[in-house]
């Protein structure tokens, strides 16, 4: 699979912990979507960079305009907002489809371990020339 982004761009992401007239979604942080992993790294920190596998990653219920979720399989999730409804729109599609591909990738990765695996569990026929025994001789 290429190394290449497949989708880049400037989010806000939601603080958990916020002051009551704080702005939850103040965090500026940069993402970016490849090979199955979404990238976030926040602007202001630049040592903070969080890897997400999209594996074990959904898209949450529709948010209200410009926000959207990414919720993981433990109930853990992200909310982020862009800068416009279709900014979100593109995103939600592009980590939608970032998911898909790597589900594809991993049960073809599975297939191929389950294949390999078959192939050299099967048992191994002994060559006659290898038994230590000329089968066409006389008992002796």
């Amino acid at each position: 699979m290429p190394n290449t982004v497949v989708f880049e761009g400037i989010l806000k992401k939601k603080k958990l912990k916020h002051g009551i007239f704080e702005d939850p979604y103040k965090t500026q942080v940069h993402c970016s979507l490849r090979n199955g992993i979404l990238t976030v790294k926040v602007l202001s920190q630049p040592a903070d960079i969080q890897n997400y596998d999209l594996l074990a990653w959904k898209v949450g219920e529709k948010q209200a305009a410009c926000r959207f979720t990414i919720v993981h399989s433990t109930g853990q999730f992200i909310k982020f907002k862009a800068k416009n409804q279709r900014e979100a729109d593109d995103w939600v599609e592009k980590i939608e489809e970032a998911i898909f591909q790597a589900n594809v990738s991993d049960e073809r990765v599975l297939r191929e371990e389950r294949r390999a695996s078959e192939i050299l569990n099967t048992p191994k026929v002994q060559s006659r020339s290898n038994s230590g025994s000329d089968p066409f001789s006389e008992p002796g």
